[in-house]
């Protein structure tokens, strides 16, 4: 787990990049969509997830994707899937990045960003 406020801030501004990549990302391929808020950015939770590293789904239109992916596995608030901007309020509140932990022990937050901050911006003692 992270203890030092430094790092949860730095928490924080990974999840907040990320999201204004995913929007910068969405104003360039899906401009309709952004601005008729018909898009979802999400994270999946493990153990839901396919790909051990931390990761935002940008997804868009939503309205036009498969039911199943839209009410299902990219469905925010499910045990499995969770929004970027509930993660940024949890992480600024002081909580874990996500509601459910892996197993006892383990967290999202704990596991999945310091992976995301070391590939992104080198080691965190730098």
């Amino acid at each position: 787990d992270f203890n030092s406020e430094s790092e949860d801030n730095d928490d924080i501004h990974l999840i907040q990049n990320m999201r204004q990549m995913g929007l910068n990302l969405l104003e360039q391929q899906q401009p309709e969509a952004l601005a008729t808020e018909d898009y979802i950015l999400c994270f999946h939770i493990p153990p839901f997830n396919s790909v051990d590293h931390l990761h935002l789904h940008v997804l868009a239109p939503a309205s036009k994707m498969n039911w199943a992916y839209r009410e299902i596995k990219y469905k925010c608030g499910a045990r499995w899937c969770t929004s970027d901007l509930e993660v940024i309020e949890r992480l600024k509140d002081g909580l874990p990045a996500v509601r459910y932990k892996r197993h006892a022990d383990a967290k999202f937050d704990s596991v999945y960003l310091n992976f995301a901050w070391i590939k992104c911006c080198g080691s965190r003692n730098e």
